[in-house]
């Protein structure tokens, strides 16, 4: 039995995901973000330091005591700004 694969469409809302996830990471300076899961769960990326995108784009979210935690782009719902963007106001 062939893996079922997912519709273009949820290919392409899974790219963007992560682009966006890649834009925040690399960002210069980096803020602090949050992945927002559709279990309803919030991730926390305080620091580059906690997240790893792997080569087949499953995403390792580490946390202050180091447990480790995949997270599916397809589990990512929004991608949210933690701190105050410098420049724009409030």
């Amino acid at each position: 039995m062939e893996p079922e694969l997912a519709p273009p469409e949820n290919v392409s809302k899974l790219g963007h995901m992560l682009e966006e996830i890649r834009k925040l990471y690399r960002a210069t300076p980096f803020l602090p973000f949050s992945l927002e899961l559709s279990s309803g769960g919030v991730i926390k990326v305080p620091h580059q330091d906690y997240l790893w995108i792997t080569p087949a784009g499953m995403i390792l979210v580490c946390d202050d005591a180091g447990v480790a935690e995949f997270v599916s782009p397809g589990q990512v719902t929004r991608v949210r700004v933690d701190g105050a963007v410098p420049g724009m106001a409030a």
